[in-house]
């Protein structure tokens, strides 16, 4: 067995958890190099044995901040309609 180390973002953890988990592998976290950073030690013959429940995780982590980013773009638009209908209304006789 191999130990094989994952560098990843802190809010991903619980994702990184799930996969690795239901793959049947065995891990540990620590504290990363950097602010906001996890290092994975997971336990494996070979490194290619991990890569797809690391992709499938990496897939979903994706998929939320890509969720995140739209859902922050809408709520900037809208914030920005409310104030041009505000300016809009204030305008009226």
């Amino acid at each position: 067995m191999k130990t094989i180390g994952i560098v990843i973002d802190d809010w991903k953890l619980s994702i990184f958890k799930h996969h690795l988990t239901e793959a049947g592998y065995k891990f540990t976290f620590h504290k990363g190099i950097s602010f906001g950073t996890l290092i994975l030690r997971v336990q494996a013959r070979f490194a290619s044995d991990i890569a797809s429940a690391v992709q499938a995780a990496d897939a979903e982590c994706a998929s939320i901040k890509n969720k995140q980013t739209l859902i922050r773009a809408c709520i900037r638009q809208s914030k920005a309609l409310g104030a041009f209908a505000f300016r809009a209304q204030m305008k009226k006789p």
